[in-house]
């Protein structure tokens, strides 16, 4: 029972209070009036709240720089220096001695007269006319004039008087010339490619370089021989090593077949790491003339699959004007029309790069290079090979 009045006192008084907020009336307590309110409010709340956050971040980022740097410069100083000391001693010595020597005597005799008289025998002293003079005497020391008083002076006076003159004269005379010449030359070589990577000269090996093409490089292969030899000379190829020349004549770019151009590169490819190739293509797909298409399509698949198997370079080079009856046939009509093509195309390549090199340049008026219009003569290998290699040299082709 009085549990009961407690908890409905309770209820009664939570109830007023929410009516009072309700209506925002203030419950106060005034002068007049007593109001006692006894109320009891238990709570009793239990909140348990458990959170549980896990959070894995694992961010990994990798990156890889690789800078392959290669600089590769060669300095070559010569210095010659030549000497030349001529040295000219004239010595002249002159030496004259004049020696001149005179001897003066005077010899005075005096005597107490004048000679009155001459000696004669026994001693008598006569003049001139005989007679006899006896107060004069013949005096031994002038036996020939006669002395009164016996004496003769005689004064001798001898005068030498040597005068000795000697002049020496010496020239000595001494030239010395040095001539002094010191040529210095000083050459560096410092080769880069389009990549900005150095050239290192002497890190190809033959086997690394194809040659393909038809009869203008294989009637003698004289011009592989003849751009092997400047790879030597110039530090690219080691003596005694050679490229791998799989040209065969008659040959086509379109032709299909494992001796066309393109099946010669494969056959090469095969048995080699190839890295570059030199080529040339499309002459004998113009002899029969057209404009030579079905030839730039295959050199354009054909450089995709250069790409695809990580050849860095191409040399392309392209025919010189036919001569004779190879003028007519409409070959010549059929490489004007191939020529900018074929440039076009290789030049625009990235992978592989390509550089291309048109012949004309320099056949143009050596009809020598040629024994029948289109195949080179020896002195036409070495032609081509001496346009070809600058190219390949100064743009890292086969270093």
């Amino acid at each position: 029972m009085d549990c009961t009045f407690k908890w409905t006192g309770i209820f009664f008084g939570l109830l007023l209070m929410v009516f009072m907020t309700a209506c925002g009336v203030e419950s106060t307590e005034g002068e007049s009036g007593n109001s006692d309110s006894d109320s009891d409010s238990d709570s009793d709340s239990d909140s348990d709240s458990d959170s549980d956050s896990d959070s894995d971040s694992d961010s990994d980022s990798d990156t890889d720089s690789d800078t392959d740097s290669d600089t590769d410069s060669d300095t070559d100083s010569d210095t010659d220096s030549d000497t030349d000391t001529d040295t000219d001693t004239d010595s002249d010595s002159d030496t004259d001695t004049d020696s001149d020597t005179d001897t003066d005597t005077d010899t005075d005799t005096d005597s107490d007269s004048d000679c009155p008289g001459l000696c004669v025998a026994q001693g008598e002293c006569r003049n001139i006319n005989g007679t006899y003079l006896p107060d004069y005497t013949c005096p031994t020391e002038n036996p020939i004039c006669c002395s009164t008083d016996g004496t003769t002076d005689a004064d001798t006076d001898t005068d030498t008087d040597t005068d000795t003159d000697t002049d020496t004269d010496t020239d000595t005379d001494t030239d010395t010339d040095t001539d002094t010449d010191t040529d210095t030359d000083t050459d560096t070589d410092s080769d880069s490619d389009s990549d900005g990577d150095t050239c290192q000269k002497g890190t190809t090996a033959g086997n690394e370089v194809a040659v393909i093409g038809e009869s203008f490089i294989a009637m003698s292969h004289g011009l592989t021989r003849e751009i092997e030899a400047l790879a030597v000379q110039a530090g690219s190829l080691q003596s005694g090593d050679h490229y791998v020349d799989n040209s065969i004549s008659g040959t086509l770019l379109s032709s299909g077949g494992a001796q066309s151009i393109p099946g010669q590169y494969a056959s090469a490819q095969a048995s080699n790491n190839i890295r570059y190739v030199i080529m040339d293509g499309g002459g004998n797909d113009c002899m029969g003339g057209g404009d030579g298409s079905p030839a730039y399509d295959a050199a354009a698949t054909l450089f995709q699959t250069m790409q695809s198997d990580g050849v860095e370079k191409v040399l392309y080079f392209f025919y010189p004007d036919p001569l004779g009856s190879f003028a007519g046939m409409g070959l010549k009509d059929c490489l004007d029309v191939l020529r900018p093509r074929m440039k076009q195309l290789c030049e625009g390549l990235t992978s592989p790069e390509c550089y291309f090199v048109d012949l004309r340049e320099s056949w143009d008026g050596h009809s020598e290079y040629t024994s029948d219009g289109i195949h080179p003569t020896a002195a036409g290998d070495k032609a081509s090979a001496g346009q070809i290699w600058p190219v390949m040299e100064a743009n890292c082709v086969a270093p």
